[in-house]
């Protein structure tokens, strides 16, 4: 069976997951908005700078659903003494995941791009 954890080492738990959320959170707005300068710089063609920026937002609303979620069960446990089911106090919930955020690989200006014959 699981270890019988306290009630505040479940909160440090989860302050650390909200600070994890917090800087993934981070990390997908600075992408989002590099990527937003770089579309407007034409430094990515137009197609591809478009679905570069949508998969940026994408990501950043998925670190921002996230971050809620997290936050929500903290204040939940804070607040009100409910402790998080244990699905989620084990090290290996989709939380943890979160840590590793890298934004996709973006096609550069620089590649060779054949032009399309007007047939």
């Amino acid at each position: 069976m699981g270890e019988t954890r306290s009630r505040s080492e479940i909160e440090a738990l989860w302050r650390e997951r909200l600070k994890g959320a917090l800087h993934q959170l981070n990390a997908a707005t600075l992408h989002v908005q590099e990527v937003q300068q770089e579309h407007r710089s034409h430094a990515i063609p137009a197609p591809d700078g478009d679905h570069a920026f949508r998969q940026a937002l994408r990501a950043e609303t998925e670190a921002r659903r996230q971050y809620m979620s997290v936050l929500m069960t903290l204040q939940s446990l804070v607040l009100y003494g409910t402790t998080p089911s244990e699905n989620t106090l084990g090290e290996k919930s989709n939380l943890g995941a979160l840590s590793g955020f890298q934004p996709p690989q973006l096609p550069r200006a620089s590649r060779n791009v054949p032009a399309r014959s007007s047939s």
